[in-house]
């Protein structure tokens, strides 16, 4: 057995991060009180009583056209200085813990109108009896405005908990702003119906049934609003003419009016369930948006139902983003769909098969809307205000203001014309146009656009997910969240005796990562493997690398080998890169194989892998081979006792393929500045024979971010990396006839 004591050096990679943070998005682990003995008494701050039947009775009174209110909203100004109860730990580590009550409340929401922490310290929610948590909230949480809407938890009583650890860089702010009250079970545990959420009129129909079969992509551009903790809205993913996945929403103005609702709104994706007349669903979020358009209540000669914002993050692939396509014409549509959360249920379709009729509605401008005469399939609900109205081409025409449909009376609905939003008044804060063309190319139709290829991304069991580009595909046991570190071991004499992931004092031979074949299923050869190395110094000319079959669950023979000149791997701590090795002929796979390294044993050799945070770690892949000759799992107690994966990414291929295109071939007649870059990014094409195309953004990960065409008579084309964060990229330039350059950009803040 290996006596060791095991400490973290975290490396600041910042191109094995995900590019794209969720403002919303809880990055897992469990609330350190769960775990520990507190003595302290947890204060519990109530909301005071209200008259819900008097609520429901102003609702019921005819007023303009509203998003649906399901819950009370109450002021508070409680913070970690003027409320709650503070723990510190032995480590010098502190807890603080508020109980907040709202008695006889289907379920709770928070706002917190301070929040911004330092790196280490998390934010968890959670219910009396410990059954449903969500977070940890951490500093990936932090935004500009630091504001944070946070998802409902079903009860009538919930506790907030935050960490922070003893040494922190600067003073966290975190308040909470409004507590809110769900007084129609919107957000409860309660049964209703056949066991589904189930809120919405028994007439509707569920997405995922037959009815949806030919919606099965635009779905994903369709999301549930929670807007000020109070109020259910419908909202459209949409695109626009760059295809460059800028997060815009399109909702109605009645739902969505002004800056600070655009801030305090919770952007549900994927709430559906998963058959027909089947479960509840789950869902993602991201909270906060920025206002970019509206036309109601703005100046007087404006009075149309629209209003657009921009999502604080860009939905990542977990998301399946789609964005929806466009028609800004006048003529009306053959047949129309309407895909939307009635009531706040999960996502449902609506049909008619007629043409929509132009009209006037309520108060807003003469012929601004398309009426929906009677329904064929279903029907809008409160809840539904601002969903998309999709005509026959799957391109959406309108958005929901209001009208009279119901179960039991399916007629006279009423949609925002998209024609009308789009440029009836010429500032971009009253129109559409500026922002879904921005680079002013008069298009009237716009298709949709998926930059993750929705139906083509393929999970495991053990959730890893696998980037399927054309024939090839990346495979990892690396999530898209872990934390890259480095593991250092110390000698009983607490004298630093190497890295685990590499050269130690042990006498390692070798370093491998297990593939499962659920992972590849159907590629059969193995053409090449990206490493990270945290360090790789020292005499010796080259390394070699390997592949590995499967032995029964374990290190079988050595199949395949190939190698670099050492002083040309690349590492963090020297350009921020990784390395590829090649090879070639490529390698049939048998089965289940390892990937790793063979470490150098002259003395003064150092290599050492990335691996994954032990924390955050979900795989046990990584393996060792002793100076014994046998492998051994890092998981075993007779090796580290760590749930750790290294950082290895095999490229595998169908038979017959080949994915030399991933080894980021260079060519000098494409120019790609300035590198690094903050943000805007310029690709130079005026030198080469690259006249039309397309340029394709992909991450570190291999996933594709961005696809923009490009023309002839564009030889500078600008690519815009703000709302990503630093990292590494891989910029494909490929010519119509198949041609592919690949070149490398970093992105610094």
């Amino acid at each position: 057995m290996k006596h060791i004591i095991i400490f973290l050096s975290f490396l600041v990679f910042s191109l094995l991060l995900n590019n794209i943070v969720d403002a919303q998005m809880s990055f897992g682990g469990e609330p350190i009180s769960f775990s520990i003995k507190l003595d302290s008494e947890i204060p519990v701050v109530e909301m005071p009583a209200f008259d819900v039947n008097k609520l429901l009775r102003e609702e019921e009174e005819p007023t303009k056209a509203k998003p649906y209110r399901f819950a009370k909203a109450f002021q508070v100004d409680l913070d970690k200085n003027n409320s709650g109860v503070w723990d510190i730990l032995p480590d010098g580590s502190k807890l603080w813990r508020l109980g907040l009550k709202s008695e006889g409340a289907y379920s709770i929401n928070i706002i917190f109108d301070e929040y911004f922490l330092p790196q280490g310290a998390k934010v968890f929610l959670y219910n009396i009896d410990k059954t449903i948590v969500l977070g940890a909230f951490t500093n990936r949480n932090n935004k500009k405005c630091k504001i944070l809407p946070v998802a409902a938890i079903p009860g009538d009583e919930i506790i907030v908990e935050y960490y922070e650890p003893a040494n922190i860089d600067f003073e966290s702010k975190i308040r909470i702003k409004q507590v809110a009250h769900d007084y129609k079970s919107v957000f409860s545990l309660k049964k209703n119906k056949d066991g589904r959420f189930g809120l919405s009129g028994d007439c509707n129909v569920d997405i995922n049934c037959p009815e949806g079969d030919d919606w099965q992509i635009e779905k994903h551009a369709v999301c549930r609003i929670i807007i000020n903790g109070t109020d259910l809205c419908t909202a459209t993913l949409m695109n626009n003419t760059n295809q460059n996945a800028t997060p815009y929403m399109l909702t109605a103005n009645h739902c969505i009016s002004t800056d600070f609702l655009a801030e305090h709104s919770v952007y549900y994706f994927n709430y559906e369930s998963p058959s027909c007349n089947g479960p509840d669903g789950t869902f993602k979020t991201i909270s906060v948006s920025e206002l970019k358009a509206t036309a109601n209540e703005v100046s007087k000669d404006a009075n149309l139902d629209f209003t657009l914002v921009e999502l604080s993050s860009t939905p990542n692939e977990d998301y399946k983003p789609y964005y929806a396509g466009w028609n800004r014409s006048e003529t009306a549509a053959e047949n129309t769909t309407s895909i939307h959360h009635p009531n706040g249920d999960v996502k449902k379709i609506t049909i008619d098969n007629d043409s929509p009729i132009n009209a006037t509605f309520m108060e807003y401008n003469v012929n601004s809307h398309w009426k929906i005469s009677e329904w064929d399939i279903g029907v809008t609900e409160p809840g539904s205000s601002g969903c998309p109205l999709f005509d026959n081409n799957h391109r959406v025409i309108g958005d929901l203001t209001g009208g009279d449909a119901s179960c039991s009376y399916p007629y006279n609905d009423y949609y925002a014309k998209f024609s009308r939003s789009w440029d009836d008044y010429v500032a971009p804060e009253l129109s559409l146009k500026s922002w879904l063309d921005p680079a002013n190319t008069g298009t009237i139709t716009l298709d949709g656009y998926a930059p993750y290829e929705i139906n083509s991304i393929e999970e495991d069991n053990d959730n890893n997910t696998i980037y399927d580009l054309t024939e090839c595909i990346f495979i990892t046991n690396i999530g898209e969240n872990d934390i890259a570190s480095l593991y250092i071991s110390e000698d009983a004499n607490h004298n630093n005796n190497g890295y685990i992931s590499g050269n130690n004092g042990w006498g390692d031979l070798a370093k491998a990562d297990y593939f499962s074949s659920s992972l590849f299923n159907e590629r059969t050869v193995i053409d090449g493997v990206f490493y990270y190395f945290a360090i790789a110094k020292g005499g010796n000319p080259q390394i070699t690398f390997a592949i590995w079959d499967d032995n029964s669950g374990t290190v079988g023979n050595q199949i395949a080998t190939a190698t670099l000149p050492l002083d040309t791997i690349k590492y963090y701590t020297e350009n921020e890169d990784y390395s590829y090795v090649d090879f070639d002929p490529p390698v049939v796979i048998p089965g289940p194989f390892y990937a790793g390294v063979i470490l150098p044993t002259n003395p003064g050799d150092t290599i050492a892998l990335v691996s994954n945070d032990e924390n955050d770690s979900d795989n046990n892949t990584a393996w060792e081979k002793w100076s014994d000759g046998e492998w051994y799992a890092y998981n075993d107690n007779n090796s580290w006792g760590l749930t750790l994966s290294h950082f290895i990414y095999p490229v595998v291929c169908k038979n017959g393929s080949s994915s030399k295109e991933f080894a980021a071939i260079q060519d000098d007649f494409v120019n790609v500045y300035p590198n690094p870059s903050s943000d805007k990014v310029f690709v130079n094409l005026e030198n080469t024979t690259i006249k039309k195309g397309n340029i394709i953004v992909f991450n570190s990960f291999g996933k594709q971010l961005v696809n923009i065409n490009f023309v002839n008579n564009e030889d500078i084309v600008k690519l815009d990396f703000s709302n990503f964060s630093c990292g590494l990229y891989l910029i494909h330039i490929i010519s119509k006839e198949g041609k592919r350059i690949v070149k490398k950009v970093m992105i610094t803040k």
